[in-house]
C-alpha cells in the first residue's frame, strides 16, 4: 500500500509540474508573438540607401528614380509591384518571373531594398545598364519623360536645326531627322527601306538609329563596347556630336499644324510634278509628326507606371 500511495504521489507531482510548464510555455510563446510582430514597412531612408549603395554607378541612381520614385514597397507595407501586370518589383523593377529563382539563388531577396539593390547590381556588373532600356528616356538624360515636350512645340516656323542636344534612345526630337539624315548621308545608313531610310528621316531615335550611331562611335574611336549608360556606346552626347558635326549639314523644317488640312489637287502645268512631290512630302511631315507626337505621349504612360 506504501509503495501504492508513493507511486501515487510521484505521479500526481509530475502532472502538476507538467501543467504548470506548460501553461509557461503558452505564456512565453504569447509573449514572444506579441514581441515580434513585425511594423509596416515603409519607404523612409530608401532612397538614401540607394544613393549610397550606387555612389559609384549614378546611372542606377537615376533608373531607379525613374522606374519607382525610390519605392521598394506599396502603401500597405508590400514589395512594391509595376509594370506586366505587377509583375515587375521594387526599386528596379525586376521582373520576378524572370529574375527571382536566380536572385535567391544568389542570397538576395528582391521583396527587401538590400536584396532587390543587390540584384540589381549583380545585372548591371553582368549587362550593364541594358536591362532598364525601355526607360532610358527618363534616366538617360536625368530629365524625366514627363518633362518633354511636344514634337511641334520643338518647331519653330523657317527654323534650321542642327544637333544642339543629348539624343537616346526612346527620344522623339526634331534633331533626330537631322541626326538620321547626317548618318544616312556619310555612310551610316540607318536602314534601306522604311522610317529611317534616306529620304524618311522621322523624329524618334530607335534601334536602328541607335545602331547606326555605334557604327559611327566605333569607326570614329570614339567608343566602340559597353553601353549608353557605362560608356555612352550608342548614346549621342557632346563628343560624338562633335565628330558628326564636322560632316556638316543642317536640315531646314517647318511648322507642324497639330490637325493638318488635306491639300487641294495639285496646280497643272510645267511644274506640276514637282508640286505633287512638294505636297506629298508636307503631308508625310505632317502624318510622321503626329504619330511621333502619340509614341511620345504612349512613352510617358509606359514609364509612369
Amino acid at each position: 500500500m506504501r509503495v501504492g500511495v508513493l507511486v501515487l504521489g510521484v505521479s500526481l507531482f509530475a502532472s502538476t509540474a507538467h501543467a504548470q510548464a506548460t501553461t509557461t510555455d503558452v505564456s512565453a510563446a504569447t509573449t514572444s508573438a506579441a514581441t515580434t510582430t513585425e511594423p509596416v514597412r515603409t519607404n523612409e531612408g530608401v532612397e538614401q540607401k540607394v544613393r549610397a549603395y550606387f555612389a559609384d554607378v549614378p546611372a542606377m541612381i537615376e533608373i531607379a528614380r525613374c522606374e519607382s520614385r525610390f519605392r521598394q514597397y506599396d502603401g500597405a507595407g508590400g514589395a512594391l509591384r509595376g509594370g506586366l501586370g505587377g509583375g515587375m518589383v521594387g526599386l528596379f523593377q525586376v521582373y520576378d518571373k524572370i529574375h527571382r529563382g536566380a536572385a535567391s539563388a544568389m542570397g538576395h531577396d528582391i521583396d527587401t531594398p538590400e536584396g532587390n539593390m543587390g540584384y540589381a547590381r549583380h545585372l548591371y556588373e553582368s549587362q550593364g545598364t541594358d536591362p532598364w532600356l525601355s526607360s532610358f528616356a527618363c534616366w538617360g538624360s536625368g530629365t524625366s519623360a514627363e518633362a518633354l515636350p511636344p514634337v511641334a512645340a520643338a518647331v519653330q516656323a523657317g527654323g534650321v536645326v542642327t544637333l544642339t542636344k543629348n539624343l537616346s534612345l526612346g527620344v522623339i526630337d526634331p534633331e533626330v531627322r537631322f541626326l538620321q539624315q547626317l548618318l544616312n548621308r556619310n555612310g551610316y545608313r540607318v536602314t534601306d527601306s522604311g522610317p529611317g531610310a534616306p529620304g524618311q528621316e522621322t523624329d524618334k531615335y530607335g534601334a536602328l538609329t541607335r545602331d547606326a550611331v555605334r557604327s559611327f562611335q566605333c569607326k570614329q574611336g570614339i567608343v566602340c563596347t559597353g553601353s549608353e549608360g557605362t560608356t555612352g556606346y550608342g548614346y549621342v552626347g557632346a563628343r560624338t556630336r562633335a565628330a558628326l558635326l564636322s560632316l556638316g549639314g543642317s536640315v531646314e523644317v517647318t511648322t507642324i499644324s497639330a490637325n493638318p488640312a488635306v491639300s487641294a489637287a495639285p496646280a497643272t502645268g510645267a511644274d506640276d510634278t514637282a508640286t505633287k512631290i512638294a505636297q506629298l512630302q508636307a503631308q508625310i511631315a505632317q502624318l510622321l509628326a503626329i504619330i511621333a507626337q502619340l509614341q511620345a505621349s504612349k512613352t510617358v504612360v509606359a514609364v509612369a507606371q
